[in-house]
């Protein structure tokens, strides 16, 4: 269900040994908890080559980790509009809004994929999205 160009940035093997086995090979422990979602989305907007949808859902996780300088690094880096709520010294709960972007395109085969579009992916979405993409993001973020 992943935006397939989104392998030209981070290749397949590549994301799927991250989302396996690097998060606990590192000592890091993370369990979403059930929250309401709260979804909101935008109306379909039709571009010059694709159609795309963006929507905002409430998501809570607790991240625990073996070593509390580990869990501060994770913190700042990754979860910067969140609400972090201290449960210990090693264990935090993190609440904030997460957005995902639907995108139907040629490169998608004309079926609906998946995108994240958080601050901390604006670095790779910059790299595969075009800029009128991302301009409409901008301006449909706005709307939610």
């Amino acid at each position: 269900m992943t935006y397939p160009q989104m392998f030209t940035v981070v290749p397949k093997a590549q994301m799927s040994a991250m989302a396996k086995g690097m998060l606990s090979g590192m000592g890091i422990k993370m369990i979403y908890e059930q929250v309401p979602l709260n979804l909101k989305m935008t109306p379909v907007k039709t571009l010059s080559k694709s159609s795309i949808c963006l929507s905002k859902y409430n998501q809570s996780m607790i991240m625990e980790v073996g070593d509390s300088s580990l869990l501060e690094m994770l913190t700042y880096a990754k979860m910067k509009d969140n609400i972090i709520e201290e449960l210990d010294a090693n264990k935090v709960r993190i609440k904030g809004s997460s957005y995902l972007l639907a995108i139907k395109d040629s490169f998608t085969k004309n079926t609906w994929k998946y995108l994240r579009y958080d601050d901390e992916n604006a670095e790779a979405n910059s790299k595969i999205l075009s800029k009128e993409i991302l301009i409409a993001v901008e301006q449909m973020k706005t709307s939610l």
